[in-house]
């Protein structure tokens, strides 16, 4: 099941269709997001007539994470359980009969070929070296 997303805004969709848009790996991907419990998505597919998320988190069910257009092509959602290391592709649908299920292109891991899953990848490391970078200079 998807909410909407939290971390596409209406200035990102406008300054991706002006094609100005410097940080969309902020915006577009898979984001965690811990306090909610899963994982925001965006995806580009201009053409789809239905997209979703498929992954490790639903047993790779087509139905199970729709996302939402938000404009400008861009697909959006929150999908609940989608944690860091879970495996997930993009299914997509188009006319007139097109399906398939598409790596994240703005995924920040993936799998080793052959295989070709994006993985759910958590950026937010908290480094634990303030006392040497204090003392570094020393």
């Amino acid at each position: 099941m998807t909410t909407p997303s939290r971390v596409l805004h209406e200035n990102d969709i406008y300054l991706f269709q002006e094609g100005t848009h410097i940080k969309l790996p902020d915006v577009l991907g898979a984001h965690v997001s811990h306090e909610r419990g899963g994982a925001e998505f965006a995806v580009w597919a201009p053409n789809a007539r239905f997209v979703s998320v498929v992954g490790s988190f639903n047993d790779w069910r087509q139905d199970a994470a729709a996302l939402s257009p938000a404009g400008g092509g861009i697909w959006n959602g929150f999908v609940q359980g989608a944690f860091s290391g879970a495996k997930y592709k993009y299914h997509v649908e188009a006319e007139p009969s097109f399906s398939a299920d598409k790596a994240d292109p703005f995924a920040f891991f993936q799998e080793a070929g052959p295989e070709t899953a994006s993985i759910v990848w958590d950026l937010g490391y908290q480094w634990g070296d303030q006392d040497w970078m204090a003392r570094r200079h020393e």
